[in-house]
Parts: structure tokens; C-alpha cells; sequence
């Protein structure tokens, strides 16, 4: 119940205080709030009250100040990383970076869709095309290990 309360409030908060609205994609647009601003990729926020949506869905933010959309459904704050609007435990989220196909890493881990591939090195990972990632030593589709190069 206190969750939809927050909800309505949050809306009505977009509505009345007018916040900035900057001219958005028009699938991002249509999802906000009205009033709200659009951050790109689904990402909106009510900067009057803090609040962050992805395509309209409100969100739990861990570090409101330091949160910054990415890109490929990717955010992230000093404090977790999100994909498509739901936290993730990212190992440090401050270096967190989209490297496309679902994939992002940050430091010292990489990740497909917001979960952690355990065996993947992070130094040498990067997005090979459609599905399928690498790192030094093995290929991965869908962040699951094929084999080793």
C-alpha cells in the first residue's frame, strides 16, 4: 500500500511541479510521467523529487545524486548497477560501462542482462556482435561459456 501511495505521489509530483521536459523519443515520452524528463533509453526522472522511472515503471534507486544512464538498458549509481530498471550487484559500479549486445563490465566483472558471468575477465571482455562476447581466453553467447579459444 505505501508503495502505490509513493507511486501516485511521485506522479502527481511530475504532473504539478512541471519539471523540465526536453524533447524525448517518442517510445520514452510516451512511458514518462508527465513532466518528467527524459534521460534516454527509457530512463526519466522528476528531478523535483528525486524520482527515476524506466519506460514509466518507478524505480529504487540506491544513490540518487550520482546516477547516470549508460546505454543497451544499462544505468548506474556510486552505489549499484541497473539493467532495464532493476538493480544488479555490480563489483563497482562507478566504472560500470554498456559494451553492447546485453553486455556491460565494469573493473573487474563482466555481465550479461544485469547478471554476473563468473569466469569472464573483465580487462580483455568486449562484444563481439549479436549474442556473443569474448574475452582473452573464451567466448561466451548470451553470457554462458561455449568454450576456450
Amino acid at each position: 500500500m505505501f508503495v502505490l501511495a509513493l507511486a501516485l505521489f511521485v506522479m502527481l509530483a511530475c504532473t504539478s511541479r512541471g519539471g523540465k521536459k526536453v524533447a524525448a523519443s517518442s517510445a520514452t515520452a510516451a512511458t514518462l510521467p508527465p513532466g518528467c524528463v527524459d534521460l534516454s533509453g527509457g530512463y526519466g526522472a522528476d528531478t523535483a523529487s528525486s524520482a527515476f522511472y524506466y519506460r514509466g515503471r518507478l524505480m529504487v534507486v540506491s544513490d540518487a545524486g550520482s546516477f547516470r544512464v549508460l546505454a543497451d538498458g544499462y544505468a548506474a549509481d556510486d552505489s549499484s548497477g541497473y539493467f532495464e530498471g532493476r538493480p544488479f550487484r555490480a563489483q563497482f559500479p562507478h566504472t560500470l560501462a554498456a559494451v553492447g549486445g546485453g553486455y556491460a563490465k565494469d573493473r573487474f566483472s563482466a555481465y550479461y542482462r544485469g547478471r554476473e558471468i563468473a569466469t569472464a575477465q573483465a580487462g580483455t571482455f568486449k562484444h563481439e556482435g549479436g549474442d556473443t562476447a569474448r574475452d582473452q581466453l573464451d567466448v561466451y553467447i548470451k553470457g554462458v561459456k561455449q568454450y576456450s579459444r
